[in-house]
């Protein structure tokens, strides 16, 4: 039977107990599990306490080891290696166990207490100390950082970072090189020079390593370096010599030098001193010449590194068995010692001497007495006396009879009709007293017979003040000529003093006083040297009585126009570009060198100042000159022919200094050399560019030839290869006039020149080069009429 629907209330009732009986069984299981969490925390609470007890210092000892090793990590970072060893001396003192699962905070894991003591002792190469700790963490567990430090201590292998990744290129292994050769590892520099000359050998000062990126590199000579430092001499002897047979450089010779100084001391060196030939002057020279050129060889089986004339060195970079030396000599009135030195590599120096007496001083002419003959002439008498040996003596021409020796009386007739003794007495050397002394009309004339004493005969006539006979000091000069093209110029004049002369200066030289004098008037003379431009020359005479008598002559001294520092290839300087590791030793090269280019007069310098205008309207830095382009635009701009590129790199220790003289015309490096600075000394920096400016002097010459012939279109000159000239070096053609010479004072006071046209060598040989010059015209006409044409390098 079927059931009906029941009714709506029971229905919801039975509902509603369903909810009710879902809800009180959550709500047990919820308070069983409260019931167990704190059954867990009472038995949790009870362990920690129990853990307190047995071990009270757990948490302190973790805190203090976490926190040191933390401390020690930071001074790494921080590269304060000896705070670091004492944070992780503190560390492994907590907990000596390294774990590379511990938490150190973030997502950092690691405890290497020492692995990271090791590698700070290390780095303040405590090698020794370092290799334990390091032992120590690769047996509690090996790391790749420990072995590594390992092995490097174990070599006392200092650690250097490149300056990107290492990819073991042969830039790479350079580069890492040279930082071992700095910490001074010289065994790892030469692993990594080995392998960088496996890979490239050729040395270049801009080598390319990728892209537009180039670098210096020498691994032959660094490697011959490297070698040296360890001892093996003869190894590096040979690395060095291949690098100074590709590119030399003055480090490279430098330390070749000390190879093989080093090899010499090893294999029993020659005991015999080098040896010096000095080929001229020769010893006991008789002279009156400002200068004279010193010529001569040194030699030694050790190998000639120095030779030093008068104290000033030659420019020696690589020493040899023969060294050829040439320079000039200044020299002084009087005795002059000219000394070379000579050094070979293991220190043994021999000095040689020549000795040269420079005489300036013409010949003393003392008056004593004009008078007429019987036939009517007139005659001079005095005497002449010289320091060193008389030469000739003429009065108006006429030859006057005088013995050999430093004095001698003369006498010598002239005509009647002369109007004055015209004195010329020459000495031995060449030096000449030139004096015109006027004869009074009534001498000449014969009106009195007693024309005897030259003070009394010339007593009443208009003339100079000492033949009037007045008592006192007197002091007439030859006005000498104002503008010369000479070294030098005479100074003549004639003096005299009643009360005896006491001293007699010319630009505070003093002068002979011949004791035949003896208050008579007598005539002097004295060659002054010239400095390019005016010159102020001070006579001064001063007798026995205190009374003194001063002249004063400016005479200018002009060059010929070919000759002048204006006419010399126009250089501009650019600011040095500085690498490595600059210090303010070398802050001041730039004015250094400059200042010794404008110095040595051999270029024409362009001025600072414009030069300074100028890249600052074009806002370029000093390492933007160092682009062959940027300094020849920049050369260009300031009216340069030429540009000076400096290139100065400081590493700790040494600084190496490289310049190339660059054309702004053609582009060509005109020139190159380099220095090489292996201390740093105080000064140092001053005396290295002016080395280098002698350099750049030495490989750009001053060469004299003359004009061959021209021949299709080009003008064969006689200057040839071993005169050091090179394509691109620019030329003056030009023809002489003659000289243009004082008639009194046989000065010679101009020489014309025309210049015919500048051109540029091309072709270099044996004894000719072939020149290109824009119109050969004027040439090709001089020639025709047979005139002597020159030629001189710019």
């Amino acid at each position: 039977m079927e059931r009906g629907p029941a009714p709506a209330g029971s229905s919801r009732i039975r509902a509603g107990d369903a909810s009710w009986t879902g809800t009180a069984i959550l709500s047990a299981r919820i308070v069983a599990m409260l019931s167990r969490a704190r059954r867990t925390a009472r038995a949790l609470v009870a362990l920690a306490v129990v853990a307190q007890i047995a071990w009270p210092a757990a948490p302190v000892q973790a805190q203090a080891w976490h926190d040191a090793y933390i401390k020690g990590l930071e001074h790494m970072d921080g590269k304060r290696w000896a705070e670091a060893v004492q944070a992780f001396d503190d560390a492994l003192a907590a907990n000596p166990q390294e774990n590379k699962s511990a938490r150190l905070y973030g997502m950092r894991y690691g405890y290497f207490p020492h692995r990271d003591k090791g590698i700070a002792l290390y780095h303040l190469s405590r090698y020794d100390e370092a290799i334990p700790e390091l032992e120590e963490s690769i047996r509690q567990g090996a790391t790749a950082e420990a072995t590594k430090h390992l092995d490097l201590a174990k070599k006392h292998q200092p650690a250097v970072a490149t300056a990107g990744v290492f990819r073991g290129t042969w830039w790479d292994f350079y580069e890492r090189g040279l930082k071992y050769s700095d910490a001074g590892a010289w065994k790892a520099a030469v692993q990594d020079f080995q392998a960088a000359r496996t890979q490239r050998e050729k040395e270049d000062r801009s080598a390319r390593t990728y892209g537009v990126a180039f670098v210096e590199y020498f691994p032959v000579r660094e490697l011959g370096i490297a070698l040296y430092q360890e001892g093996q001499y003869k190894a590096a002897v040979e690395a060095l010599e291949k690098s100074l047979a590709g590119h030399p450089t003055a480090k490279a010779a430098y330390y070749y030098n000390l190879a093989r100084a080093a090899l010499l001391r090893q294999t029993a060196a020659d005991t015999r001193p080098p040896r010096i030939t000095i080929e001229a002057p020769a010893d006991g020279l008789l002279t009156n010449a400002l200068a004279l050129e010193v010529r001569g060889t040194a030699e030694s089986k050790n190998q000639v590194a120095v030779v030093e004339i008068n104290g000033e060195s030659q420019l020696i970079d690589a020493a040899t068995a023969t060294r050829p030396f040439t320079q000039v000599a200044e020299l002084s009135p009087g005795a002059n010692v000219i000394r070379v030195r000579a050094r070979d590599l293991v220190g043994q120096e021999t000095v040689a001497s020549v000795n040269v007496v420079v005489d300036r001083e013409g010949p003393v002419v003392v008056i004593e007495r004009a008078a007429r003959t019987p036939s009517g002439q007139i005659r001079l008498e005095g005497t002449v006396s010289d320091n060193v040996r008389l030469g000739p003596l003429q009065v108006n021409g006429r030859p006057a009879s005088v013995s050999a020796g430093m004095e001698s009386t003369f006498s010598v007739d002239v005509p009647a009709t002369a109007t004055a003794f015209q004195i010329e007495a020459a000495d031995a050397v060449g030096n000449v007293t030139r004096v015109r002394i006027p004869i009074p009309a009534a001498l000449r004339q014969g009106r009195r017979p007693d024309w005897e004493i030259v003070p009394v005969a010339w007593r009443r006539q208009i003339l100079p003040s000492f033949l009037q006979g007045r008592p006192g000091l007197a002091l007439e000069m030859e006005t000498p000529p104002a503008e010369v093209q000479q070294e030098s110029v005479s100074i003549a004049g004639i003096v005299s003093a009643s009360a005896g002369l006491k001293e007699l200066k010319v630009n505070g030289q003093s002068q002979q006083i011949p004791a035949s004098a003896a208050g008579k008037p007598f005539a002097f003379s004295y060659g002054v040297p010239l400095a390019e431009g005016a010159n102020t020359i001070t006579v001064i005479a001063s007798d026995q009585s205190g009374k003194t008598e001063t002249r004063t002559f400016t005479v200018v001294r002009k060059v010929d126009e070919i000759a002048r520092a204006g006419s010399r290839l126009a250089v501009a300087v650019l600011p040095f570009n500085h690498k490595g590791q600059p210090t303010t030793m070398y802050a001041a090269a730039f004015e250094a060198i400059t200042d010794a280019m404008v110095n040595q007069r051999r270029f024409k310098v362009v001025s600072r100042d414009q030069l300074e205008t100028i890249l600052r309207e074009q806002k370029l830095s000093a390492t933007q000159l160092v682009d062959p382009t940027t300094a020849i635009r920049i050369g260009k701009l300031v009216a340069a022919e030429a540009t000076l590129v400096v290139t100065v790199n400081e590493s700790p220790k040494s600084v190496e200094a490289y310049a190339q003289l660059i054309s702004t015309e053609t582009s060509t490096v005109l020139a190159s050399k380099d220095v090489f600075d292996p201390e740093k000394a105080p000064g140092s920096a001053r005396t290295k560019m002016a080395e280098l400016a002698a350099k750049m002097k030495q490989d750009y010459p001053l060469v004299e030839g003359v004009v061959m012939m021209v021949a299709n279109k080009r003008v064969v000159v006689g200057i040839g290869s071993p005169k050091n000239v090179r394509p691109d070096m620019k030329v003056i053609v030009y023809l002489e006039g003659p000289p243009l010479i004082d008639p009194t004072t046989k000065e010679v006071l101009d020489r014309p020149i025309e210049t015919l046209g500048e051109g540029t060598l091309k072709e270099i040989k044996e004894k000719i080069s072939y020149c290109d010059v824009r119109d050969p015209a004027k040439i090709e006409a001089g020639l025709a009429q047979k005139k002597l044409l020159k030629v001189i390098t710019k």
